[in-house]
């Protein structure tokens, strides 16, 4: 492929083009940044200065939680004013290389071309836009310098759609700046970007493990083959690889980012991957294997990852390796911990722990939700041939129950291929009364379920009746109110708990929670502060997290809706409250508005 592709007669003209004619390697061989050392400043000037990591959205795109976050620390990816990111959107032709451009440190590029030759578009003089209906690709000429179509609707990607085409990573034919940019040729724009044309055309004939194989277009056969072997594509569990089908921005960040894990840029102390040696109530400490040693504090907003699935700080632990993006005060901003023998692994074959919390199986699949330690759930697939074992014992899946504590590995698709189970869930009795300590609640599709811990130590799940009573002394509560610690007495009727009553209720002596009423809300610095009087007559002030988790019955509600005269059980984890349940709320004539 030759780049060059604008016949420039005009002095001013030809003068832009002297860095951009450097032949098609925009990454030379090996899959090396030419210009790291731009990219690593700009991915340190955004780092040294961030204090937020989640978007609004990201939950819709859980398995790239690490890519998103990654992407957005460095300032790669940004979201809208609202701060929602649209992971699922799919992304046209120009939104890409724009993305791209901007990821590899070309900006200053892309703007440069963008002035230089912008007065040559006919939107800008003034004049008719391209006829949008009949003329999407192509080019036209203006004097002797030919250029790419480039519709007045995405004049805002102009020096990138220019920058890309020069420097060969797209030519004038294959180019509709509008149109959904297909998986297929995202690969062929990224192969060409990272120095690999050569491979990708010896590879034009080669057939590819999968099952829609035959939907390749032919000419996109080496860049998808090329792309796959670098680990930039996979194909899915069910064996397809969708080659024609939109690309979304969740799925172009994670390739992005997949990128720079194998080729990463040095972002000094901004980024650490070493060994935790201390973990305390504030923060912890990393050592490299160079011997250098960085103490970092908790982030309000950290985002904790165990391989790729969510966490919490309680999941951080000596001993552990770790990947950690940081601001410039030595916040932690981003925490992974990583569960393989790689620093930046794709963590195939990574275990998860935790407790079943549903079960859903449809003909011969099926599907199990692990609810983790932190509280986060986890939706696996068993693989074809998954391995279920309890003590030297193989199971199948038909013998799994809710309740089981189970340790499982899995594959980087998110099937399971063996399951250990540690403790057997156990079938509630079909009458009669148990008492005991609740270890977990859980929620899915047939209702709310509690563990009971009984006092042999065995456990029993229950599943809780929709009109279920539920009494502490003269008190009505709601399953919103149930907490691990609480000490129970469950009336059983036809295997559904229609009765609940708690003799203890759990967690105030070590502070993981607190009841009592609002006397105060406001704001400081951003963040919501309650005051809280408890039946003692004390007076707590309580700042809540930026991801606060606040319900008012089975509804979920803004901080800013918590009132004065509510009363409340609120959750804590490292002095932040983490969840708030508005228990009672009194009327507006109670309060005296």
């Amino acid at each position: 492929m030759k780049n060059g592709w604008l016949k420039v007669g005009a002095v001013v003209l030809a003068v832009v083009l002297v860095v951009a004619l450097s032949g098609p390697e925009a990454l030379a061989k090996g899959k090396k940044i030419k210009n790291a050392l731009q990219v690593a400043e700009k991915m340190k000037h955004s780092l040294k200065e961030q204090k937020q990591v989640r978007f609004q959205d990201w939950e819709q795109a859980q398995w790239a939680l690490q890519h998103m976050a990654r992407l957005r620390l460095k300032g790669v990816i940004k979201g809208d004013e609202n701060g929602y990111f649209n992971p699922l959107r799919t992304m046209t032709q120009a939104e890409v290389l724009t993305m791209l451009a901007r990821a590899f440190g070309y900006e200053d590029d892309a703007v440069e071309m963008d002035e230089t030759f912008r007065s040559l578009y006919p939107w800008a003089k003034g004049s008719d836009d391209f006829d949008e209906k009949d003329e999407e690709e192509g080019s036209f000429k203006v004097g002797d310098s030919v250029l790419p179509v480039v519709p007045r609707s995405v004049s805002w990607a102009l020096g990138y759609i220019l920058y890309a085409v020069d420097q060969g990573w797209v030519t004038l034919d294959e180019l509709q700046p509008r149109k959904a940019a297909s998986r297929a040729w995202v690969a062929m724009v990224m192969v060409r970007a990272l120095g690999y044309e050569e491979e990708a055309q010896a590879k034009m004939n080669v057939t590819l493990p999968f099952k829609d194989a035959n939907a390749i277009p032919a000419d996109k056969v080496g860049y998808l083959a090329v792309a796959v072997e670098l680990g930039l594509f996979q194909g899915t569990p069910e064996g397809m690889l969708y080659p024609l089908k939109p690309i979304s921005r969740v799925e172009m960040a994670a390739l992005i980012d997949k990128f720079f894990e194998s080729e990463p840029v040095d972002l000094g102390p901004y980024e650490i991957k070493g060994t935790v040696t201390e973990v305390v109530y504030t923060g912890f400490t990393v050592s490299t294997t160079s011997g250098n040693t960085f103490t970092f504090t908790f982030s309000p907003d950290v985002v904790v990852l165990l391989g790729k699935n969510p966490a919490s700080l309680e999941d951080l632990q000596v001993g552990q390796k770790v990947h950690v993006l940081a601001n410039a005060d030595g916040v932690a901003l981003f925490i992974k911990i990583c569960i393989d023998d790689e620093d930046g692994g794709e963590d195939e074959g990574r275990t998860i722990e935790g407790t079943i919390s549903a079960i859903h199986r449809e003909d011969d699949e099926c599907t199990i939700v692990v609810t983790l330690a932190s509280g986060d759930k986890v939706t696996l697939e068993l693989d074809d041939d998954v391995e279920i074992l309890f003590e030297g014992t193989t199971l199948t899946a038909d013998d799994l129950l809710i309740g089981d504590v189970v340790v499982v590995t899995v594959h980087d698709d998110d099937e399971a291929e063996l399951i250990e189970i540690v403790t057997r869930g156990t079938a509630a009795p079909s009458e009669g009364e148990i008492s005991g300590e609740v270890q977990e609640i859980l929620v899915g599709e047939d209702g709310v379920s509690v563990v009971i811990k009984l006092a042999d130590g065995r456990t029993e799940t229950v599943r809780l009746a929709q009109n279920i009573r539920i009494k502490w002394g003269t008190e009505v509560l709601t399953p919103n109110d149930l907490a691990p610690g609480d000490k129970v007495v469950a009336t059983i009727r036809a295997r559904v708990a229609t009765e609940l009553r708690l003799v203890e209720r759990a967690g105030q002596e070590a502070g993981q929670y607190l009841v009592g009423r609002i006397e105060d809300v406001s704001e400081d610095d951003g963040e919501v502060v309650l005051k809280v009087r408890d039946a003692e007559g004390n007076l707590h002030t309580v700042r809540l997290a930026a991801k606060v988790r606040v319900m008012f019955g089975s509804k979920k509600i803004d901080p800013d809706e918590l009132r004065e005269g509510d009363t409340v059980r609120l959750r804590f984890q490292y002095a932040l409250c983490v969840e708030v349940t508005v228990t009672a709320r009194e009327r507006a004539e109670e309060r005296g508005d």
